[in-house]
């Protein structure tokens, strides 16, 4: 409930489209997201409650990790103590077939929170969504997601059938945040053999 609260609404402006009280609206709200699911680790220490709530599924069949990832750049120990209430729900897919691992991509997270998922489950660098897209494919989109110039959805609207990804309907970025280094997160997400993984129209991630 503590990431859900904190996605955009269908109606919210893209951040290219933002003023800065909107823009610093969407930080503070982000911020206190960030300090809610600490103190949520902090107040159910025991493993068997922290799995009950992270493997619980909510529309979509979306679990708290997956939410966690289509949030703009979420901090690193946050998310390594939501992968450790449960490291299964990282293999998890959703209606749409995307794990954590494709949100997450999709939304810009650093390379850091790219590593975790990957440690968390390795065989996600070359799961496939039900359009055959892996991880990999959405990383060639991280330049338009962190610096919110001519992004693209990957369905009309700025949809992924009902899960939205963090862009306007014109296309542009909901996210912000600084460059990594995507050598680094094409090695990282390469190592296994998705770049050979075409889609359902047999493209491979280097055509995207």
């Amino acid at each position: 409930a503590i990431c859900e609260a904190a996605l955009p609404g269908p109606d919210d402006p893209a951040l290219a489209d933002m003023t800065p009280k909107q823009r610093s609206l969407r930080d503070s709200r982000l911020e206190q997201t960030w300090e809610a699911l600490r103190e949520w680790l902090t107040a159910h220490p025991t493993q068997e409650e922290r799995s009950v709530s992270a493997t619980h599924l909510g529309q979509f069949s979306t679990t708290a990790l997956h939410l966690l990832c289509k949030l703009p750049d979420p901090p690193v120990d946050v998310v390594r103590g939501i992968i450790a209430c449960e490291k299964e729900v990282a293999s998890w897919q959703d209606s749409n077939g995307w794990i954590p691992l494709h949100h997450a991509c999709a939304n810009g997270a650093s390379r850091e929170v790219l590593g975790l998922l990957c440690a968390a489950y390795p065989g996600g660098k070359v799961t496939q969504d039900k359009r055959l897209r892996t991880s990999l494919h959405f990383a060639f989109f991280r330049s338009q997601v962190k610096g919110g110039k001519g992004g693209r959805s990957f369905a009309k609207g700025g949809t992924i059938g009902s899960n939205r990804v963090l862009f306007g309907s014109d296309g542009q970025s909901n996210v912000d945040g600084g460059e990594d280094e995507m050598a680094d997160i094409v090695a990282l997400l390469g190592d296994t053999g998705a770049a050979r993984l075409p889609d359902e129209n047999g493209m491979l991630p280097l055509h995207y």
